[in-house]
């Protein structure tokens, strides 16, 4: 069926979810919520019946902010991607459903643009580029339903912990934040 859990077998999915929203853990003047219908793609290898390791990746949207003063300008945009590495128990497994529970360790990497410029003095603009990564956690459960044998949606819900160390600067801000999670994915077994 679609959902082996025996040594050897495993799945590729692919599909979208939806997180809370952090954009004032990520940008000092955010000018909305991050962006929504993120990304996210996972493969699993079961290694002993019912244990799986695996990666998963998953685009945590973009956030913009901007701040226009008598004395000054500030755009700002931020990027952010996370790869984990993960674990996954299958205490549950029926003929067309299991239930996985998942805890995931790795990075979100950030990346960062932004642009101030003072509003009367010439030739005062500043770009700067910036890439960071930071040590993220996650966990979660998966519920796969066979649809045809090699073939599986599964909804997932998870809880991702990103720790983005602490900045606070006049004109960026980042800081640790928890995102709940939930989304369906699809995708092929063997």
């Amino acid at each position: 069926m679609a959902q082996p859990e025996g040594a050897g077998h495993g799945s590729v999915t692919a599909g979208l979810f939806t997180a809370s929203d952090d954009s004032t853990e990520r940008a000092r003047f955010p000018d909305g919520p991050s962006t929504a219908g993120m990304l996210f793609m996972e493969a699993v290898v079961f290694v002993l019946p019912r244990i799986g390791v695996g990666a998963e990746a998953l685009s945590l949207g973009m956030v913009t902010g901007s701040y226009d003063a008598a004395c000054c300008i500030l755009r700002d945009q931020e990027q952010e991607t996370a790869i984990f590495v993960t674990g996954r128990w299958r205490p549950l497994k029926r003929k067309l459903v299991g239930i996985d529970a998942v805890l995931a360790v790795g990075t979100v990497l950030q990346h960062r643009e932004t642009r101030t410029s003072l509003r009367f003095v010439a030739n005062s603009a500043r770009n700067t580029i910036e890439d960071r990564h930071s040590p993220a956690w996650g966990v979660g459960v998966d519920v796969p339903l066979s649809i045809v044998p090699h073939i599986a949606i599964s909804p997932l819900m998870r809880v991702y912990f990103l720790d983005r160390g602490e900045r606070d600067t006049p004109n960026v801000v980042f800081a640790p934040s928890t995102r709940f999670a939930i989304g369906i994915i699809a995708g092929v077994s063997w």
